[in-house]
């Protein structure tokens, strides 16, 4: 079920980027018609109005955190252990103006985080019974698709204050293999996985400023966000045959448990509140 799921998610996420891609191609780049910018020094933008549509970049502290991170540099092997982030993408909608005062969007968040450490070793260097093979992989993807209401309190075509609420769904999916092999045949093989489905409710309170002859939009949004995690829990199934001894187990722990409990089977859910803070940036056309 959980695998199916996952699938779901990779397949809306491969539509949604595709449906994505072709409305930037067939965008015209001329300025919103429908309102007359407002005469001042300043150059500013053309407020959107109903029928208007809308590329929205919501960029969270929690994204800058992650891009500004450092490397894992490991004093015992600092080129094998570093961080890898394969992939990032912040918030992504497309936003459409059901009233002048009433947006609908539909967006998109993705990430990837991949450490990989990967070598043979010559047994010769260790000695009788040395590792001939090392490989520990840390692979985390999460997918969110967030549905939105947005609604404006200000007409001006310099402000725009606002009103949004989302329902972020998603799937997270976490990978963790750690195996060996040595030159008496010996080997022990550890693969710990984690599939979880994600939900739950965001409220921010948003600002932004229409800017320069384009339409183009400056923000900030400040909220609360409240996430709620199925299936937190992870599969480990574990394979070694050490002197003699062949093993095969399957068992399920917690991530945060000091006592490593190994569970024959577990449900596992929870739910985080945290505050959120989103710098934006939107660019709106007609149709």
């Amino acid at each position: 079920e959980s695998q199916q799921i996952f699938n779901i998610m990779k397949t809306l996420k491969i539509f949604f980027c595709v449906i994505l891609l072709n409305m930037v191609v067939a965008v015209s780049f001329a300025q919103l018609s429908d309102r007359v910018n407002n005469p001042s020094k300043f150059k500013t933008g053309t407020r959107p109005i109903a029928g208007n549509m809308g590329f929205y970049l919501g960029v969270s502290t929690e994204d800058i955190k992650t891009w500004t991170a450092e490397e894992d540099t490991s004093a015992n092997d600092s080129a094998s252990t570093t961080e890898e982030i394969k992939s990032i993408i912040p918030l992504v909608s497309l936003k459409f103006y059901i009233k002048d005062d009433m947006v609908f969007r539909i967006g998109i968040k993705t990430s990837k985080e991949k450490k990989v450490r990967d070598g043979e070793i010559d047994p010769a260097v260790n000695g009788a019974g040395g590792l001939t093979s090392k490989t520990d992989i840390n692979v985390t993807s999460e997918t969110y698709f967030s549905p939105g209401i947005e609604k404006h309190f200000l007409n001006s075509n310099l402000l725009d204050a606002y009103l949004v609420g989302t329902l972020p769904i998603g799937y997270i999916k976490e990978k963790v293999v750690d195996s060996w092999h040595n030159d008496l045949g010996e080997f022990q093989e550890n693969t710990m996985t984690k599939n979880s489905l994600a939900y739950g409710l965001e409220g921010h309170i948003g600002l932004q400023a229409f800017i320069a002859d384009l339409p183009l939009a400056l923000g900030l949004e400040l909220g609360v966000s409240g996430i709620g995690y199925r299936g937190e829990k992870h599969k480990n199934v574990v394979s070694s045959s050490i002197g003699g001894v062949t093993t095969d187990q399957k068992y399920y722990t917690l991530k945060d448990d000091p006592q490593n409990t190994k569970y024959s089977s577990l449900k596992s859910n929870s739910f985080d509140t945290n505050g959120s803070i989103r710098l934006t940036l939107s660019y709106y056309f007609s149709k």
